[in-house]
């Protein structure tokens, strides 16, 4: 028996239609027939349309919380390999005087004539390699690995020469000669590569939020 909304009404037994029969006849016709007439969806399409946008938006700030998360991760490790006994960005660290031999300083003097001759500018990360690589005629190494110099430190050295070239040149006649720094410069010329090496270092980590900022649209 055919179910009913009423003792006296025969509903169609398909629930997405909404046609109602007087009588059990009609009712079966209409299913021999199947001229169904299912009811409209409710739901509109800009309601379909905000519920897309509405996930869309989760999936993205889902995302997003991902990229921040991850960078911050990447400049925190970042901050532990460049310098673990660095106990924040403005305070000042404890360092061991940085000695340079007087193979290196003739090295980087020569550099610094060369550049000062052609007008060119020096390269520290190119130095740096080249501290590393540079060999004799013999194929041996020129330098040993304690004689290794990072970029802010060649930087720095070359900027005490460049320093007191001009200092001397402002006393003095006008020459081609570089003053040679001193061994007792060296504890004045650490405190300078430390200064650079601190700049260097925060340029780095606002870089990098920057591009975090940008990736995210922020």
């Amino acid at each position: 028996m055919h179910s009913s909304t009423s003792s006296a009404y025969f509903s169609c037994p398909d629930f997405s239609c909404d046609k109602v029969f007087a009588t059990s006849n009609n009712l079966d016709r209409h299913l021999l027939l199947g001229n169904h007439n299912y009811r409209k969806n409710t739901i509109s399409s800009m309601d379909t349309a905000v519920q897309i946008y509405s996930s869309s938006c989760i999936d993205l700030q889902k995302y997003h919380e991902n990229v921040i998360q991850e960078a911050s991760h990447e400049v925190e490790i970042s901050v532990n390999l460049t310098d673990k006994s660095r106990r924040g960005w403005g305070l000042k660290s404890k360092r061991a005087n940085v000695r340079f031999s007087d193979k290196v300083k003739t090295y980087l003097q020569e550099i610094c004539a060369s550049c000062e001759k052609t007008g060119s500018r020096p390269d520290f990360i190119a130095l740096s390699e080249e501290l590393r690589k540079a060999t004799d005629e013999n194929g041996n190494k020129l330098f040993t690995k304690q004689e290794w110099l990072n970029p802010p430190q060649i930087k720095g050295y070359i900027a005490n020469i460049i320093s007191k070239s001009k200092s001397s040149l402002a006393v003095k006649k006008p020459r081609t000669e570089l003053q040679e720094v001193n061994v007792d410069d060296d504890e004045k010329l650490s405190e300078v590569i430390s200064m650079l090496e601190m700049n260097d270092y925060n340029e780095n980590a606002v870089g990098i939020v920057n591009e975090v900022f940008s990736a995210v649209n922020i």
